[in-house]
C-alpha cells in the first residue's frame, strides 16, 4: 500500500464569506449587482488654449488685408513693384502666423503628452507648418521676377 505522505493532496478550499440560503443566486446575477454598484466618473481634460493661436489668426487677417490693399494698388497703377511688395509683405506676415502655429502645436504636443493623448496629428501639423515657413522664407528672400 502506498504511503500517505508520498501522495500529494490538493489543499482544501475555505469559504471566507459564507452565504446564507437567501443570498444564494447565480454568479452572473451577483456580478451584475457588483457592477451596478460601482460608480464610474469620467473626468474630461480641459480644452487646450494658447495665446499663439490668437496671434496666428490676427496675423493671417492682417496678411490678407495687406495683400489685397497692395494688389489693388498694383492693379490700378499697373505697377509691378507694388505687386512684388504685396507678395513679399504677405509672405512675411504669413511666416509670423506659421511660426505662431508651430508654437501652438508644440505646446499642444506637451499638453497631449501630459494627458496621454495621441500626438499624431499634432506632429503632422508641426511638420506642415515648418515646411510652409521654409517655403515662405524662400519666397520672401528669393528673387521674384515678373
Amino acid at each position: 500500500m502506498p504511503d500517505t505522505d508520498d501522495v500529494a493532496q490538493a489543499p482544501q478550499s475555505v469559504l471566507l464569506n459564507p452565504q446564507t440560503e437567501v443570498d444564494l443566486g447565480s454568479q452572473e446575477e451577483q456580478q451584475e449587482q457588483i457592477t451596478d454598484q460601482q460608480n464610474i466618473v469620467f473626468i474630461r481634460a480641459p480644452k487646450f488654449k494658447h495665446p499663439s493661436r490668437l496671434v496666428s489668426s490676427f496675423a493671417v487677417t492682417i496678411a490678407l488685408i495687406t495683400f489685397l490693399f497692395f494688389f489693388a494698388s498694383a492693379f490700378a497703377n499697373s505697377d509691378l513693384i507694388l505687386l512684388e511688395t504685396a507678395i513679399k509683405s504677405c509672405c512675411m506676415i504669413l511666416n509670423i502666423a506659421f511660426v505662431s502655429e508651430i508654437v501652438f502645436y508644440a505646446q499642444l504636443f506637451q499638453h497631449n503628452k501630459e494627458i496621454r493623448k495621441s500626438n499624431f496629428s499634432t506632429v503632422f501639423n508641426i511638420v506642415l507648418f515648418v515646411a510652409l515657413t521654409i517655403a515662405g522664407v524662400a519666397l520672401f528672400i528669393g528673387n521674384s521676377s515678373f
